[in-house]
């Protein structure tokens, strides 16, 4: 009875509240993409979107899949009664055909074509002075809301005054469960956001992506990407913006996408990142600082539409030290997602990436050696895929700005040793190819995989990494590199010394002498 009153409600308020009297704006869409496509309006003004083009289109929120980047948004909530509050026409609109939205949130907020992602558009909606929702609309959100505000009413009357709340309802006490996540298939719970929650507080954010990444055939379905996006989403919850450290390109960077989309739930998009890159630069170790802007490159990239450009730009302005890992996360995420362009899959993300040029978009950065480099380094990912044989990937190097040339030839020795299942003797007869000049380059790319798969490792297990080259030269450049790379990995030098005493002999000696006397 409850429900055929609420619906009968909705209904009546519908007809009431849409279309919302206010200001009202064109975008053209067709398939040359959004016309105009930067746009600025003030609260309450409505956009239609008309489909002035030949083939069916689908504006919604951006991040791609899921659209919830716009405040309650969100793809799994058409065809229910909160559609009309979503932003997010929920079908392809026709030829001819067009799809109306009001903007009453104040932010910049990145949307694109749901059957073409590439094509983007952003709307910059301003303040109003104490601007109000209409009174219609409100009431018809409170009402097609109503089982949620129930729910959190409830709860609310059983939890301690005080006690923190996680996802806005939930508390420690609902994170216990008898559940082993570690035996159960994560892909199965991808739907239910309070299992996904206890399951990565059980097993973790890195355990969690792992999972899922081998569930789904190693990224073979979509399946893999969204429930990647609940792993991140969970995360955030969990543990802030501190899942930015966690995070992987797993699944197409899925988890990066969900903690993100989670953060922008609560900051307006002008200064989304902000809490974030505040947080970055204030972690003890350049280690945890480079993987932490590493994940700020990610969300330049995804709030920026995959503008490269624009994403780079933002990179920039962080200041030297900072900016290097915040470049690598955007050519790591234009990767990800290229990666749909390169073997095939739809839809396509990003226009940042040429199956013809491998050089591509390394190439549209001569004038900043730092960009170009670092774009050099992610891209031999590209060269892996379109050249595939090492002498054509060792040629692309050798093609690349002299400037680049180093961090290319370690980027093979990273992108290979992984492809091969990261074995020492793999990498020394890979790197025995390359030029003589680049072969310590080469290990050190293997090496620094190894290493940096590990992360934090206060037992020095990636040791055996070093340990495993037949070569004396190359296990003497791994050693040599890990010694060097210790003391941004751990402010303590008793930590510090500790790891040194697990190499073998002599290299414990010289890692030793190497470490600074006052880290």
């Amino acid at each position: 009875m409850r429900r055929a009153l609420l619906g009968i409600a909705v209904v009546v308020l519908t007809i009431l509240v849409w279309p919302v009297s206010g200001p009202t704006v064109t975008v053209e869409v067709s398939e040359e993409g959004f016309l105009p496509s930067e746009l600025t309006v003030a609260q309450g003004t409505t956009v239609t979107f008309v489909n002035v083009g030949s083939t069916t289109h689908w504006p919604a929120s951006n991040v791609h899949p899921t659209h919830s980047g716009y405040p309650g948004s969100g793809i799994q909530k058409c065809a229910t009664i909160e559609q009309n509050l979503v932003f997010d026409s929920c079908a392809g609109i026709t030829s001819g055909n067009s799809y109306s939205f009001t903007f009453h949130t104040q932010g910049a907020w990145t949307y694109h074509d749901h059957l073409a992602p590439t094509l983007q558009g952003r709307v910059t909606v301003s303040p109003v002075p104490q601007y109000q929702e209409p009174f219609l609309h409100a009431a018809y959100a409170t009402i097609v809301r109503f089982p949620e505000h129930l729910d959190f009413f409830i709860r609310d009357l059983f939890i301690a005054p005080g006690e923190e709340r996680i996802a806005g309802k939930y508390t420690q006490e609902d994170l216990k469960t008898d559940t082993d996540y570690s035996v159960e298939r994560i892909l199965d719970i991808a739907e239910n956001p309070l299992e996904v929650l206890r399951a990565v507080h059980q097993i973790g954010v890195v355990e969690g992506l792992s999972r899922i990444f081998e569930e789904s055939g190693y990224e073979a379905t979509q399946a893999c990407h969204v429930a990647a996006h609940e792993v991140g989403r969970a995360g955030f919850q969990l543990f802030g913006i501190k899942v930015f450290e966690q995070c992987t390109t797993a699944c197409h960077s899925g988890c990066y996408h969900g903690a993100l989309e989670e953060l922008a739930t609560a900051k307006n998009s002008h200064d989304l990142l902000q809490e974030t890159t505040a947080y970055c630069g204030s972690l003890a170790t350049p280690y945890e600082r480079y993987q932490c802007f590493h994940g700020v490159g990610h969300g330049y990239m995804i709030y920026s539409g995959y503008d490269l450009p624009a994403a780079v730009h933002s990179c920039r302005l962080l200041g030297e030290g900072n900016n290097v890992g915040c470049y690598t996360g955007v050519f790591m995420e234009n990767l990800a997602q290229a990666d749909n362009n390169l073997s095939g899959r739809e839809p396509l993300i990003t226009t940042w990436i040429s199956p013809e040029d491998a050089h591509f978009p390394c190439s549209q950065f001569p004038d900043d050696a730092l960009v170009s480099a670092m774009c050099y380094s992610a891209q031999i990912s590209v060269a892996h895929a379109l050249l595939q044989d090492l002498p054509e990937i060792i040629e692309f190097c050798n093609d690349a700005p002299a400037h680049a040339r180093a961090l290319c030839f370690r980027g093979i020795g990273r992108e290979l040793n992984g492809f091969h299942g990261q074995k020492p003797s793999q990498a020394e007869q890979m790197c025995a190819q390359v030029p003589s000049s680049y072969y310590s380059e080469c290990i050190i790319g293997a090496s620094k995989l190894a290493i940096d798969s590990l992360g934090l490792d206060t037992t020095a297990q990636a040791a055996g990494f070093c340990a495993g080259f037949s070569d004396t030269h190359a296990k003497s450049i791994c050693y040599e590199f890990y010694s060097s790379y210790i003391p941004t990995l751990f402010i303590s030098l008793s930590t510090q010394e500790g790891v040194c005493a697990r190499f073998e002999t002599p290299f414990d000696a010289a890692c030793m002498e190497s470490l600074p006397t006052e880290p």
